[in-house]
């Protein structure tokens, strides 16, 4: 989740709530594995999807240990998908990028 977005509160009806999106890691986590899982399976012959290409922000704090990344590392190694944007040698931000 981008940083600037953690204590934003999430919307629901066009109404701010009570809640924000930082509380909400753990769902998060679901929908990117669900995700990844869904690439990894390829279309109905088994085909990569050439789209959506997902990109995956690395920064110096990444976890590369983290059990949680499997499914994106098995996709990695299927289909060559996805990209990873380097920002550990980089003047640049993650939050500077809204897309590729």
């Amino acid at each position: 989740m981008p940083g600037y977005m953690k204590q934003e509160p999430v919307i629901i009806g066009g109404k701010p709530m009570d809640a924000v999106y930082g509380d909400f890691q753990e769902e998060l986590d679901m929908l990117n594995r669900a995700f990844a899982e869904v690439m990894l399976d390829g279309d109905a012959k088994g085909r990569v999807f050439t789209f959506p290409i997902p990109t995956y922000n690395i920064t110096k704090d990444f976890d590369w240990g983290n059990k949680k990344y499997e499914p994106i590392w098995e996709m990695t190694a299927k289909y060559g998908v996805p990209y990873f944007a380097n920002f550990i040698n980089s003047d640049m931000k993650p939050d500077d990028v809204r897309s590729m």
